[in-house]
């Protein structure tokens, strides 16, 4: 079964501005309270830029870039680190006042029933994560302004 865990948020900003947040591998740390540090390797953007994450706990994230249309949206794939397979996409568009920011997470299929049964048990948990996730970003973007 597939499914997508949707968060947007509306910022007081032009797209211009949250495009270059969002898109900024590196920055990941700043805007996403689960994130202690990050790691990047490849090309600084676009496709194949890839990032390592640590967490606050144990372990890491590998994600690499897959899509990427400049100013509009970015896709990330978790590749390793985690037993879980997942994209998540980031898409910034004008809105009537500032800009909306849409996170879209989809599960990938990986380890069969025990990798859908992990993410039927985290999907609450990741719902709270992005929410404060997105929390960051509106967050920031107001210390910016």
């Amino acid at each position: 079964m597939t499914w997508t865990l949707t968060r947007t948020r509306r910022l007081l900003c032009p797209p211009d501005q949250a495009w270059e947040l969002v898109s900024d591998l590196a920055l990941t740390p700043t805007l996403n309270p689960m994130i202690r540090s990050v790691e990047t390797s490849g090309p600084d953007e676009g496709l194949g830029a890839r990032r390592r994450c640590r967490a606050a706990g144990p372990g890491h994230i590998d994600e690499e870039v897959v899509s990427w249309v400049p100013g509009q949206h970015v896709t990330l794939r978790i590749v390793g680190g985690m037993p879980i397979r997942a994209e998540g996409t980031w898409t910034v568009s004008e809105a009537d006042i500032g800009t909306e920011v849409r996170f879209d997470y989809v599960p990938l299929p990986h380890l069969g029933p025990v990798g859908s049964t992990m993410h039927r048990l985290m999907r609450r948990q990741l719902a709270r994560n992005f929410d404060a996730m997105l929390d960051a970003l509106v967050d920031h973007v107001e210390v910016l302004r």
